[in-house]
């Protein structure tokens, strides 16, 4: 078990660290219908029913990875969307301060580094999910999987198959990652990131991460549901929606698989 003490903020007094659970996204559910008003933060070191977008499976060995979740209240509709975008920005920047590696965010919620001239790779998945009663919008859970440390050789085999595209931080750091440091940096720049959109601070937040986004300014292939397109991301608006640009034609998209279009001149 590991200690979190040190990780307590002002809006986070209420941290826990499991073992083992099968979803911290739905463990915090119970508890936010039962006290909306109460922030809560719940680390694991290993999930055994993890959950990407689409329903996907997030599968990551024991202890090789920072798997938390964040009750997060909020009764602000139009503006919850935000939750998500602070909590990307925030684990940007925190990883960046901790150990200096540099990496950007691919819309709509991965944690990616440039591997080569035209090649991402996934270092983290972000999934958010709205707590409801009836209509009225109660707060967000935001769930991270980030991979820390990779299996050693003589575990690859036993490895998920759906690991293809995916690196671990300790491999691009070029050296081990203390990942308590890195989990309370993470606390604290949400914290920090949450209290900014509180206090109005939107434009600035999207701007960040535009910023950060590797997307915009990318030939992107969008697959939704459906249809598919291609067209340059050029921007987000204050939705979240990812704008691209068609052959002249501006286009928002709220939901859908985004592929990097290699080769892209970007």
């Amino acid at each position: 078990m590991v200690e979190v003490d040190n990780f307590v903020t002002d809006r986070f007094a209420s941290l826990r660290w499991v073992p083992q659970t099968g979803s911290t996204n739905a463990d915090l559910l119970n508890g936010a219908l039962a006290a909306p008003d109460q922030p809560e933060v719940l680390f694991t070191d290993e999930q055994t029913a993890g959950r990407g977008r689409h329903q996907r499976s997030w599968t990551m060995r024991a202890g090789g990875g920072i798997m938390v979740s964040f009750y997060v209240p909020w009764r602000d509709a139009s503006t919850a969307h935000g939750v998500n975008t602070a909590l990307a920005v925030a684990v940007a920047d925190a990883i960046r301060a901790t150990t200096g590696v540099q990496v950007g965010l691919k819309w709509p919620n991965d944690v990616v580094i440039q591997h080569g001239a035209d090649y991402m790779r996934k270092l983290a998945g972000i999934l958010a999910e709205l707590v409801t009663d009836g209509n009225e919008v109660l707060g967000v859970i935001a769930g991270l999987g980030l991979n820390v440390s990779w299996p050693s050789d003589e575990d690859i085999a036993s490895a998920p198959e759906d690991l293809g595209g995916a690196i671990a931080l300790d491999d691009v750091a070029g050296e081990s990652v203390h990942r308590e440091r890195l989990a309370a940096s993470i606390v604290s720049h949400f914290d920090d990131e949450l209290s900014r959109l509180a206090g109005g601070e939107v434009a600035g937040l999207r701007a960040r991460y535009e910023q950060l986004c590797s997307t915009v300014g990318c030939e992107v292939r969008i697959q939704g549901i459906h249809e598919s397109f291609e067209g340059r991301a050029v921007g987000v608006d204050e939705s979240g929606a990812l704008l691209v640009d068609v052959a002249g034609v501006r286009r928002s998209v709220i939901a859908g698989d985004v592929v990097h279009v290699r080769n892209a001149g970007t």
